[in-house]
């Protein structure tokens, strides 16, 4: 996806997820997000997945993150 549709798509897909949550959980889901994504372009900027799917599940005190993701044939 073009960086320039990242935030747009990004934006709509966190207000779909987290409308039934309270605002202080949506804030910290935003962070973590956020956090994940310059770690992401900071770490690995050169690798072009596209996620097709992805389950975060609560472990006590932690939560865990699985991803189903494909390699782009043509990255922009």
């Amino acid at each position: 996806m073009p960086e320039s549709q990242q935030k747009t798509t990004l934006d709509t897909f966190l207000e779909q997820q987290l409308s039934n949550q309270d605002a202080e959980t949506q804030q910290a889901i935003t962070q973590i997000i956020d956090e994940l994504i310059a770690r992401k372009h900071q770490h690995f900027s050169d690798n072009k997945y596209f996620i097709l799917d992805f389950q975060i599940t609560e472990t006590g005190q932690r939560y865990d993150i699985s991803v189903a993701s494909t390699l782009l044939a043509n990255p922009q």
